[in-house]
Parts: structure tokens; sequence; C-alpha cells
């Protein structure tokens, strides 16, 4: 048996180990390249972000919503967002605490009941938080959720008090965004507010 030549063994070894360099490194390249492209979620939930508060005329009476303004500042379309409330506290105006309620209750698109959407880079819309109605018998609180579990009235959630929720936006491609977002209302229409 012929033995290799020392160089020739050194030269496949540095073909070897430029190959596997040279992998690690568009590894690298293209796992950098997608954190920088990806989809960056925001929230907003204030008295003075347009839209998050909105006095509209309804069906019969008059309506104030509060909203979060969720925007995309990332450099590619963010697929199937959805914003949820994962943590529930209502304090009321008079009594105790009805104590915190884990719960994952989707809110949806303002003016649909659309729960998943696709937010285009740089694009916004608003979510549905909470509705004071007055619908010429009195106003009532109405919080944005398609379904409302029956313990959240036996807690008294919709009555007069401060509220304050964890809200989690997701989607498929974007890392979720994290916020508390606090309200009160004091059994008016105007009386609703973000705190």
């Amino acid at each position: 048996m012929k033995e290799v030549p020392a160089w020739l063994a050194l030269l496949s070894g540095m073909s070897l180990l430029s190959g596997v360099l040279g992998s690690v490194v568009t590894l690298a390249v293209t796992g950098l390249v997608f954190l920088v492209r990806r989809p960056k979620l925001r929230m907003t939930f204030t008295a003075v972000q347009r839209g998050c508060v909105v006095d509209t005329p309804s069906q019969g009476g008059q309506q104030r919503a509060l909203r979060i303004f969720v925007e995309n500042r990332g450099w590619t379309t963010a697929h199937n967002v959805n914003v949820s409330a994962i943590e529930l506290a209502f304090y009321p105006q008079v009594g105790t605490s009805s104590g915190l309620v884990d719960e994952v209750l989707e809110f949806h698109l303002a003016l649909s009941d659309v729960t998943r959407f696709d937010l285009a880079q740089g694009a916004h819309r608003w979510v549905d938080v909470v509705f004071a109605d007055d619908l010429g018998q009195g106003v009532t609180l109405r919080l944005g959720f398609l379904v409302r579990p029956l313990r959240l009235t036996l807690l008294n959630f919709g009555q007069r008090g401060s509220y304050s929720f964890e809200v989690i936006a997701t989607g498929d491609n974007a890392s979720a965004k994290r916020q508390r977002i606090n309200f009160h209302w004091d059994g008016s229409l105007r009386g609703l507010r973000i705190t």
C-alpha cells in the first residue's frame, strides 16, 4: 500500500475545513438576516394615540370604544397576528378585588369578528378591548372578546371600577410582545378611560 504524501493530506484537510467553515458562515448569515428582517410587533394603548379612544354613534345610541393600536415595525409581513388577554384583574369601586383570572381570550379587529390577521410591513390595525354602550336605557360595559366566559360575570367584570389586563400579541413569524393595559369605568359613557 502506497503512503499518501503529507502535502496531499494537508490539502484535503484544508478543503474539508474550508467547506465546513463556509457552511457555518452561510448558516450564521442566513440566521442573522432572518432575525433582522422578521416582523416586529408593537402595541400602544394610550389616550394620546389616535384611534385608541373612539366616541361614535351606534344603532340606537352612543358608544365609546377603547382599542389597542397594533403595528408592524419589521421589514416583512407578520402572518396570523393575534392579540389576546392572558390575565385579567378587576378592582371594583367599592369592595374587594376579584383577584386575577388566568384565561386566554382573543380580542377581535375593530369593526369585524376576525381574531387573526396579516399585518404588512409598516402597517397598523386596531383591536377592540372594551365598549361603553348607551342605548337610552343606561350605560353598560361590554368587553371586546368574541367569547365571554360566565365566570367573568360571576366575578363582576362589567361593573364600575378599574381593570388591568396582561395582553400578548403573537404572529407565526414574529416574536411575542407582552404589555399590561389598564382602564377605568365610572358608569358613564365618557367615564370609560385609559389609565
